[in-house]
């Protein structure tokens, strides 16, 4: 989201989160189906038909779902189960701000700062829709969320002018809604933000190929709206505006930077967020941020509070989508299909200066559309593995190409392309690779009596959020690091069980994960890490916003006599804000 306006490069030293909920909902028509994990949730609901190629989609009562008989194509591996559910929708930020050289009143793309060239030229994003519309759906890409968070009316009207033209001329098999804010972010104020709601409803809400979201409220599917806030920080008076809904639309929110590790975005984590920098995902059953990187240091009067996020030859991108294919989400929304001033753009491109970073394969070779093709090789898993494409699991270094049908190990990495990383056990399961098995003891020598570990399996080389053992030692796992119950004692008083039953046994420790600290957790009270303050119920944990909220909820107008804590235990669980 490239702001050029001094008010929000203020709000850009910030950064964008999101959050929505998606609901998936069996239709009573013979022609919807939905992956049975999801059948019992709401779906995604749009006025139109949506096509996915080589998952078709079909429109029933006015619900996109996957036709379940779609044919596997020829010379592709098609599980029986996909790796990435069917119903999985894929969703891309779209900008609306560029425009021709020397257009009035703004030309964006002689602004400096531009460092790379889409490979359509310089353009105007009305104009150019037609030519990306056949490379996003073979991509996978089933709707667009047209960034107009810049301000109704901002440079002039021409991005209201570009959202009308694309609304009118994309073919309605691909979804379109809106994202602003303005009002919330750049003006603080719940009127500005309710004109701006009702400019969109004007415009566009009630458009046919309008995308429709599932509304918890009415239980009925509405108009999508997600709105840009300072979701990440807080302002005087925020509570409003940190959920300021219009009852006309299903509204959803985003922020400007996500780090999973940040308190204040933990009260949206379950219901799913929405970009915009992804520092780190935060994990979500709902919606995951996917996006290759992001850099502004390089834009002109800009705040720089956050370091760039690098794309590092599309490792970025793979580990987001790695992460979506373990949590399998109902919906993933890319951040972005072509905002060039952030440098979070899919769309192919080549670089103008040598500062960027190169769209370039592992032998730093340059391939434009690497990006596209990273894109295209996780989206189609809904589907299954792609003839030509590469494959290896995250912990094997062995890439496999499909080959009409067969899964062939190679010498060397490929070139132009990128490989596709799955979770580890996926490709094995393909292959029906059997388990090693341990070689019989000699006929002459006594059975021995079982150990530990010979009942115990080996640890993977990464576990999240369980329990487990090795030997007698008990550990607790979560996001890439693990900690030690010093006794079972405390392992009975943190976790509250009276023994190890439901504890997976290892007979090794995760390899590619580190111990970082004896379990354990903060006693009941107030505590404090550097100058946040927090308040503990012994097991989980809230967060006090500002010393306002702090003083009003404990009558203390500072923070004498509350304990100090380097940082926050890993076995402790978010709340939220204090209240």
């Amino acid at each position: 989201m490239f702001l050029f306006n001094n008010k929000k490069s203020i709000f850009l030293s910030f950064a964008f989160l999101g959050i929505l909920i998606i609901f998936f909902q069996n239709c009573e028509t013979s022609s919807f189906s939905i992956n049975s994990n999801h059948s019992d949730t709401k779906g995604l609901g749009a006025n139109n038909q949506a096509n996915l190629n080589p998952v078709a989609y079909t429109l029933s009562s006015g619900f996109v779902t996957p036709v379940e008989d779609a044919l596997c194509p020829v010379g592709w591996i098609c599980p029986e189960q996909p790796i990435l559910p069917k119903t999985t929708l894929v969703g891309a930020w779209y900008s609306l701000y560029f425009y021709e050289i020397g257009s009035n009143p703004v030309d964006h793309w002689s602004l400096e700062g531009f460092r790379y060239k889409p490979l359509l030229g310089r353009y105007n994003s009305a104009d150019v829709i037609a030519q990306q519309y056949p490379l996003m759906k073979n991509a996978g890409i089933n709707y667009l969320l047209l960034d107009d968070t810049n301000g109704v009316g901002n440079d002039g009207g021409q991005i209201q002018a570009n959202a009308v033209k694309i609304f009118n001329s994309l073919p309605h098999d691909m979804p379109i809604a809106m994202a602003g804010g303005y009002g919330l972010w750049g003006k603080h104020s719940e009127q500005d933000q309710n004109t701006e709601a009702q400019h969109f409803w004007d415009h566009f809400g009630q458009k046919p190929n309008y995308l429709q979201w599932y509304n918890l409220e009415s239980g009925s599917y509405k108009p999508l709206l997600v709105i840009l806030n300072e979701l990440e920080s807080f302002y005087p008076n925020d509570e409003i505006k940190r959920y300021w809904k219009d009852s006309r639309f299903s509204v959803r929110y985003a922020a400007g930077y996500l780090n999973s590790l940040n308190p204040n975005l933990q009260e949206y984590a379950k219901q799913g967020l929405w970009g915009w920098a992804t520092h780190s995902q935060v994990l979500s059953s709902e919606t995951m941020v996917v996006q290759p990187g992001w850099h502004t240091a390089h834009i002109k009067n800009r705040p720089h509070v956050y370091s760039p996020i690098y794309r590092t030859q599309g490792e970025n991108y793979t580990k987001h989508w790695l992460n979506v294919l373990k949590v399998k989400p109902r919906n993933v929304i890319i951040a972005s299909w072509n905002d060039w001033a952030e440098e979070t753009a899919i769309e192919p491109a080549t670089r103008e200066v040598a500062e960027a970073e190169l769209f370039s394969d592992s032998y730093g070779e340059e391939v434009p559309d690497y990006y596209l093709k990273i894109t295209n090789g996780y989206t189609q898993l809904r589907r299954g593995l792609i003839n030509g494409y590469y494959y290896r699991s995250e912990a094997n270094i062995n890439v496999y190409q499909v080959v009409n049908g067969e899964l062939i190990l190679q010498k060397d990495m490929p070139h132009k392309m990128p490989v596709i990383v799955l979770p580890d056990g996926v490709l094995e399961s393909i292959m029906k690779v059997p388990p090693p098995q341990a070689p019989p003891p000699p006929s002459e020598a006594p059975t021995p009596t079982p150990l530990p570990d010979d009942i115990c399996q080996k640890s993977p080389s990464v576990v999240d959020r369980i329990l487990f053992m090795v030997g007698i030692d008990i550990y607790y796992a979560f996001n890439k690091k693990y900690c030690k119950f010093e006794s079972f004692e405390s392992y009975k008083a943190i976790t509250g069980k009276s023994d190890a039953e439901g504890v997976k046994c290892f007979t090794n420790l995760p390899s590619a994960m580190e111990q970082v600290e004896n379990c354990f957790v903060i006693p009941k009270g107030l505590f404090k890490i550097k100058s946040d303050l927090y308040y503990s119920n012994g097991l989980n944990y809230c967060y006090f916003p500002t010393m306002e909220v702090y003083t009003k909820i404990t009558g203390k107008t500072d923070a004498n006599g509350v304990t100090e804590y380097s940082k926050i235990p890993m076995t402790m669980i978010s709340d939220g804000n204090c209240k």
